[in-house]
């Protein structure tokens, strides 16, 4: 009889014998199969061909023996793997307290209800109800929220920004794909990098814009309001965007409004901006923002001394 659900264990180290054994008693009677492998490429052919039957994955983000190393690679197998084969699949991400590897996915992956973190240092048993947790239905958004008590378990680290220009250098298709407040955050660091005061503004607002970013200069500062898109290479931003954005820095007390994108302004909406004098309204395409991953000074900011 075929499994009506599988597992993916994938942890290179090879020391996952407490594991499966907790998965045995966990899933013993459900009719769940377990599959662990050692190796990202023989996972990623295994899903693959299996994908109908894979609802959850358990994984180490850390992957000691692979060719590059680091905690990216977990990052890299979700994206690459997980969420373009099995988008609705589950997956519990596991490993040592203080592993910079924690921080870096939930950095790329924050508020995503597929996504839990634990400790390895937690004792086994106490992973259970995550295990659980992986076999059952995904619940609507508005059911779906972590109780304070997970929250808890998650340990937050700050992830510097080279680790990120790093990783969206190698997999920029990453850069449409990324939360969007995590897109907002990465413009906002374009601009702190190159000077500029930044401030995010709430999720909740609604005043056409994401980000406020000044410069203090003599005589006068310097101030600018950004709307960061995020959205697919093939989507354009046309020009009832542009049209928007525009009417926000007049009624805004703002020297320039820019608009800044995952994918890139139609030529329609160019034709637009240029009629307008260029320093009131600005962009920040995707060829722009992966030209700064990859050397920071490649990126021109206007107002830039």
């Amino acid at each position: 009889m075929s499994p009506a659900a599988t597992i993916i264990l994938l942890d290179d180290t090879g020391d996952n014998d407490d594991v499966i054994t907790l998965l045995a008693h966990t899933y013993k009677g459900r009719n769940v199969e377990v599959r662990a492998f050692t190796s990202d490429n023989q996972a990623k052919d295994y899903v693959a061909s299996h994908s109908n039957e894979i609802v959850g994955y358990i994984q180490e983000p850390h992957r000691e023996k692979s060719r590059e190393g680091g905690p990216v690679d977990g990052v890299a197998f979700f994206n690459d793997v997980i969420d373009v084969l099995t988008p609705s699949a589950k997956t519990l991400f596991y490993c040592m307290a203080g592993d910079s590897g924690l921080g870096d996915h939930r950095l790329f992956t924050s508020g995503d209800d597929r996504i839990r973190f634990r400790s390895k240092t937690l004792p086994w048993r106490e992973l259970e109800p995550d295990l659980i947790w992986l076999i059952e239905p995904l619940k609507s958004p508005d059911q779906s929220s972590e109780s304070s008590e997970t929250a808890t378990l998650i340990e937050l680290v700050q992830v510097p920004w080279s680790h990120i220009r790093a990783y969206l250098t190698s997999h920029p298709d990453y850069l449409h794909r990324m939360p969007p407040r995590r897109f907002e955050e990465l413009i906002a660091e374009i601009y702190r990098e190159h000077g500029w005061l930044v401030e995010l503004t709430s999720r909740t607002r609604d005043g056409g814009y994401d980000i406020f970013a000044v410069r203090r200069n003599i005589p006068t500062d310097l101030r600018i309001l950004i709307e960061a898109k995020r959205w697919r290479p093939d989507r354009p931003v046309g020009v009832g965007i542009i049209r928007s954005l525009y009417s926000v820095r007049l009624s805004h007390p703002a020297s320039q409004v820019v608009l800044a994108t995952s994918s890139h302004v139609s030529s329609d909406a160019k034709r637009e901006f240029a009629r307008v004098v260029p320093w009131e309204l600005d962009f920040l395409e995707r060829d722009a923002i992966l030209s700064w991953c990859k050397q920071s000074s490649a990126v021109s900011i206007d107002g830039d001394p």
